[in-house]
């Protein structure tokens, strides 16, 4: 969105096609989600107000792919298409344990979406960074048991948040009685619950209906890739370039919307 706002206030003539059903209903509505983080909607619902002043021509709605973009044939194409969840590569982790005490599996991304809701379960959220922490928060507020097991120290954790956010996330969490297990792995997924082992190579089991993926994203940009050299220029921004914080990416736009 910035990048079509500034190609726009350039006098370019900009298209911009969201598969969502609203401007931003990716990765700003996800990071909007969690407690004390709604203010977030203001900066999707700002620069869906200024595109439209503007006159881009705004698609919601629409999945766009390789075929698209050579019949549109553009002059320029911006890419930020996001990313997508990384799945761990850990035993068990994709099984279709067919009993009622099979646990569940879900990633981060479904949870902030709203695709999955969750309540009064013992949810166990594998990775410790900002979204991790920020989804055990978030379930924790609906009334789940939760914890979170991170490879990294506790020291570390939500280490990609600004420094006086993580103190009132880890505050908050301990308001919501999280249990954080730092400086333990994952070793395998059972039907109801996970095999730990920490750094002092000491197991231990923790129990858990729902498992939640946070490990991560990958850059999504497959169909993207297979049309460099068939449009004069391609830009890619965000996290389809590299997983980026708000800022960043907005930078990286701005920085695109002044190149063209």
């Amino acid at each position: 969105m910035e990048a079509a706002r500034i190609a726009a206030l350039r006098g370019h003539l900009v298209s911009l096609y969201e598969k969502g059903k609203e401007l931003g209903a990716g990765q700003l509505r996800i990071a909007a989600t969690p407690p004390g983080k709604g203010k977030i909607n203001w900066v999707r619902e700002d620069l869906g107000t200024q595109l439209r002043k503007l006159g881009v021509t705004i698609n919601t709605g629409r999945d766009i792919d390789r075929e698209m973009v050579e019949k549109l044939a553009p002059e320029v194409l911006i890419v930020a298409t996001g990313a997508q969840p990384v799945q761990p590569n850990i035993p068990g982790l994709g099984m279709a344990v067919e009993t009622r005490h099979a646990v569940s599996l879900n990633t981060a991304h479904d949870i902030l979406s709203g695709k999955a809701q969750i309540q009064g379960k013992k949810v166990a959220v594998i990775g410790g960074w900002q979204t991790g922490c920020e989804t055990a928060e978030y379930l924790a507020s609906k009334g789940n048991t939760v914890s979170i097991v991170a490879r990294s120290s506790q020291a570390q954790m939500a280490g990609d948040s600004i420094p006086a956010n993580r103190a009132a996330l880890f505050a908050r969490l301990g308001q919501f009685k999280v249990e954080i297990i730092p400086d333990h792995d994952v070793r395998e997924v059972k039907p109801n619950g996970l095999s730990l082992v920490g750094k002092d190579g000491k197991e231990r089991f923790l129990e858990a209906d729902t498992i939640v993926l946070a490990r991560g994203v990958t850059p999504n940009r497959a169909w993207a890739d297979s049309l460099e050299g068939k449009i004069a220029e391609v830009y890619y921004i965000g996290d389809c370039n590299q997983p980026a914080t708000i800022a960043e990416a907005t930078y990286q736009g701005a920085v695109v919307g002044r190149r063209i």
